[in-house]
């Protein structure tokens, strides 16, 4: 299997009410999606597995709480992610995994985009403002754009994009 460098750039936003609004939808989706998880305790060969029972039973009840389909699959499959990492922790007994931070995975197309060139941000359909980025970040617009995670750290909202 071929290996691709890989670099993530960070830039600060000023996202609209909307994005906000659905960040926060978002971080209280995954925690149910990880209290059911917890709860029911499905079992799995492994993370193809996974996604698929949580395809089945979360994608419809994600998309009804307001999150688009995109954001749907990519909320349950964070929650997986931070599922089976917390089943590998040898002190699961003590404490059940949380979202404690505002966070979101974005795909690219389908919930941000990125316009290097003219230095237009669109996250979740909604034209954002860039407030600051690298200097370094125009070297990059031959890279291919990967996932990105939109998180809050105190009153302000960063994108840290990865780009292949």
């Amino acid at each position: 299997m071929a290996r691709s460098i890989r670099l993530s750039v960070s830039m600060k936003i000023a996202p609209s009410h909307e994005v906000i609004h659905l960040a926060y939808l978002y971080t209280r989706a995954k925690q149910r999606v990880l209290d059911w998880l917890v709860k029911n305790k499905p079992s799995f060969k492994n993370k193809k597995e996974l996604q698929t029972i949580l395809h089945h039973e979360w994608y419809e009840k994600l998309k009804q709480m307001g999150l688009t389909g995109r954001l749907a699959e990519d909320c349950y499959r964070d929650a997986g992610n931070v599922y089976t990492s917390w089943l590998e922790n040898p002190n699961k007994n003590k404490s059940k995994p949380r979202v404690k931070k505002v966070s979101v995975i974005l795909t690219p197309k389908a919930s941000y985009r990125l316009d290097l060139e003219k230095m237009k941000l669109r996250v979740l359909g909604y034209e954002t403002s860039i407030l600051g980025y690298s200097r370094t970040l125009v070297q990059y617009k031959d890279w291919k754009i990967a996932e990105a995670k939109l998180v809050k750290r105190g009153k302000e909202w960063y994108l840290f994009i990865t780009f292949r």
